[in-house]
């Protein structure tokens, strides 16, 4: 048991101790410090200077927690809906914090002066300090800063960086109306702000330091900065792409942000931040990387206008490029690209020309974005299986190309020289740039781990990558024939110029082997053009004396496209009856190509062609230009004003469907009238033109209803012709192999068998003609492998 005068030490101390933690006035502080001092002394000389530790520890935690800090948060109003709406609330929240540090460095004064008399007592009695006794004062304020952060009604994480908006919004607005003012910035934040404004700031930087809430204190000020630029950057940078706003927000990061950190700054704004920020440029990097996330997420979300707008984007792809070289956003940009695409560009309602477009923007876009062409490689797939589906591709991507007068048309790229990639031979010794890129080389990011880019950097040029939709070139060069088979059987003149350049440039993409038909087929228009010169210009001196007795019809309005059937593609045929008085004319012209070419004969295709009418109706005169056809079904009313559609059928030569496909164009023009009578349908010819859509200028007109029927067959149909020669062999091994074979083994089967005529097919063109095959019920396909029926 203790004795009396231990006791009395004991009780003496517990009153000092309390007397200390409870005293407010400075002098009856100083006195209540002393006294503990003496107290303390006194257990030391009894041997309780340890449990005298224990006991004003537990008294002191016990005095911040119950009584300190509850105040601390009852003057906040914590249970107010929101603590911005109260009146001065940051400068409450700092005041209320000096208040609670000036009693937690009182106390930490009493555990140094505690912790002072345990480690003298420990080095009387010669041993070692224990552990718990080193650094007893820095424990104790890092026990109160946790109780601090417990007792906040919300996490404190949130309340600081609510001060810390709070604070960055007053120095943002004051900062902005001194430059409306003045018209310049401000010389120096500190006097811009004043002297309370720094000291109120600097004191919570300095109390949150003191009760150890180092990183909680960082993550709500960079939280507050970087919603603070986020806020700017949605209210001032809106959907401009023909400015960057890269540099003009790195300006804003320089203006703002850096220096209120700067003012923040107290003795322990070091420990503030989870690295180092001691050097401005530290701070400049982690600002800048706001800066790049944040214009990074803006322009991502606006790509897909960036690349309807090109080129005038070029500014706003900028930034998209600086962000991403900073960030870790590509694979945000691969997704939200993906999927604007398949809600805003691959559905139904496009067209497949204005796919084409965006497409081939994409491409242009992405390669001032990325000129290793990896983006593209992740985002392209999508559009490029979309375009393969659609069947008017493949002749929409050869009309841009060989367009020259449009808006939106490719020619252009037929100009610029491919992007070839080498043959990586070691002989360009003197390529410096090459070399430079060489070593400047990079590996794709780990983001971009998805993607099979297989090493190497991927060949923007615009028209291999168009024509490479399919896989091969082979269909495109079926179609550009096809369409310039089109476009030379229209002329009249026999101009080929363009058609000549567009040929060339092709030649220098996909050598001459391949276009040979092409070349020939102009070489085909050349030659008709001086041959039909010679016709007309032929003297009848060299007529057969048969011929000169016989009154010939004239020629003069004939003209003749021959053409070399073996080199053009396949022809589509119309059987109509031509009238007499104008197969008399082809008789005519075919006699006197036969006198100059003997013994060649020309072969007549009436339904090709075009034909020019000056047509005279009432007191108004139409100048245009039909189909062949058409103007076979309008001759036949200069003798009669009317005609039943079961006569006109059978002697025009044409069905039924047909013959109103084709009597639409006149009746549109109100050239003719349609009526249903009880014999059936009844066209009579109209005295004047009837306001049916007529009276536009020929130009307008000229062959418009009738480019359906009269264009050449498309290169799927085509290709679908020459496949048809491989089908016996099909059945045949088919036949042969009763559980069917794969499309590999087909393949593969038909290169090695099939001589004559010789396959020359891919396997994407052999699966489409064996899914017609299976279409028309003559195979079936089940887990890829193909049977006989």
């Amino acid at each position: 048991m203790a004795d009396a005068g231990t006791l009395t030490a004991w009780q003496y101390f517990v009153q000092s101790a309390d007397k200390a933690l409870g005293s407010s006035h400075h002098k009856i502080a100083q006195q209540a410090a002393a006294d503990y001092a003496a107290a303390i002394r006194k257990l030391r000389a009894a041997g309780l200077a340890e449990l005298a530790g224990v006991h004003f520890l537990e008294l002191a935690q016990d005095a911040m927690q119950e009584v300190h800090i509850p105040q601390f948060w009852e003057r906040l109003d914590p249970d107010s809906a929101s603590m911005v709406d109260a009146g001065d609330w940051s400068g409450a929240f700092a005041s209320g914090l000096q208040e609670l540090t000036g009693v937690l460095r009182e106390h930490c004064e009493l555990v140094k002066l505690l912790s002072g008399q345990l480690l003298a007592n420990r080095a009387e009695a010669g041993g070692p300090p224990p552990a718990s006794i080193v650094g007893l004062a820095a424990r104790y304020r890092r026990a109160v800063g946790a109780a601090f952060a417990c007792a906040a009604p919300c996490p404190l994480t949130g309340i600081l960086e609510q001060h810390f908006t709070q604070s960055l919004e007053e120095f943002s607005n004051a900062q902005r109306d001194h430059e409306e003012r003045e018209g310049e910035p401000p010389d120096s934040a500190e006097e811009l702000m004043g002297t309370e404004y720094l000291e109120r700031l600097q004191t919570v930087t300095g109390a949150l330091e003191l009760l150890g809430l180092r990183e909680e204190t960082a993550a709500a000020c960079l939280a507050a900065v970087g919603r603070h630029v986020r806020q700017h950057f949605k209210s001032t940078m809106q959907a401009d792409f023909s400015q960057s706003v890269v540099d003009s927000a790195l300006a804003y990061i320089d203006a703002v942000p850096l220096p209120f950190l700067r003012m923040a700054q107290s003795e322990q704004l070091k420990a503030l931040m989870p690295m180092p920020m001691s050097h401005r440029n530290q701070w400049i990097t982690i600002l800048g990387l706001f800066v790049y996330e944040d214009v990074g997420e803006m322009r991502i979300s606006q790509f897909f206008d960036m690349v309807v707008d090109w080129p005038d984007s070029l500014p706003a792809l900028r930034d998209v490029k600086e962000s991403l070289a900073h960030t870790n956003l590509q694979s945000h940009f691969i997704s939200s690209f993906r999927t604007a695409n398949q809600q805003r560009l691959l559905h139904a309602g496009a067209a497949t020309l204005d796919i084409l477009t965006q497409y081939v923007n994409t491409i242009k876009a992405l390669k001032e974005v990325d000129p290793r062409g990896t983006l593209l490689n992740a985002v392209d797939e999508p559009i490029k299986a979309y375009l393969r589906g659609r069947p008017d591709t493949i002749r929409c991507i050869v009309h841009s190309l060989t367009n020259d007068n449009a808006d939106d048309s490719l020619f252009g790229e037929l100009t610029q020289p491919a992007d070839n990639e080498g043959d990586g031979s070691d002989d360009d010794v003197e390529d410096w740039d090459g070399l430079h890129a060489a070593f400047a080389w990079r590996p794709d990011p780990a983001e971009m781990g998805m993607i099979d880019s297989q090493g190497r950097e991927r060949s923007l040029d615009i028209i291999s990558m168009l024509v490479n939709i399919y896989g091969s070139k082979e269909l495109f060069i079926n179609e550009y024939r096809s369409l310039l088979a089109d476009k030379l059987l229209a002329k009249t003149d026999y101009d080929c110029d363009r058609e000549i350049r567009t040929l060339e440039l092709l030649k220098l993409r996909f050598g001459d082997a391949n276009l040979h038909n092409c070349e020939v087929m102009l070489k085909d228009v050349a030659d008709s053009k001086r041959i039909n010169g010679n016709i007309k210009n032929m003297p009848v001196q060299a007529m057969s004396p048969l011929r000169r007795q016989r009154r010939e019809a004239p020629v003069a309005a004939t003209s003749a496209t021959i053409i070399s059937a073996l080199f053009w593609p396949t022809l589509p045929v119309e059987k109509f009856m031509v009238p007499a008085e104008v197969q008399e004319q082809l008789d005519a012209y075919a006699a006197r190509f036969f006198v100059l070419k003997t013994p060649r004969k020309l072969l007549w295709r009436p339904d090709l062609g075009n034909v020019s009418l000056s047509l005279t109706v009432g007191d108004q005169t139409l100048d245009l230009t039909v189909s062949p056809v058409q103007a076979t079904i309008l001759m036949h009313f200069r003798a009669r004003a009317e005609w039943p559609a079961a006569q006109l059928v059978h002697v025009v030569g044409l069905s039924m469907e047909a013959l109103r496909q084709r009597i639409m164009f006149w009746i549109n023009q109100g050239v003719l009238a349609e009526a249903r009578t009880a014999a059936g349908v009844l066209y009579t010819r109209c005295e004047s033109l009837v306001s049916a859509g007529g009276g536009r200028a020929a130009a307008d007109v000229a062959m418009e209803e009738d480019d359906g029927a009269a264009s050449l067959a498309t290169a799927q149909g085509q290709l679908h012709q020459e496949m048809a020669v491989f089908e016996q062999y099909v059945m045949g091994m088919l036949t042969n192999f009763d559980g069917g074979l794969p499309l590999d083994r087909i393949h593969n089967m038909l290169k090695m068998f099939v001589v004559e005529p010789p396959y020359d097919k891919s396997a994407d063109q052999l699966s489409a003609f064996l899914n017609q095959l299976v279409a028309h019920e003559k195979l079936a396909c089940q887990d890829g492998v193909y049977r006989k029926r």
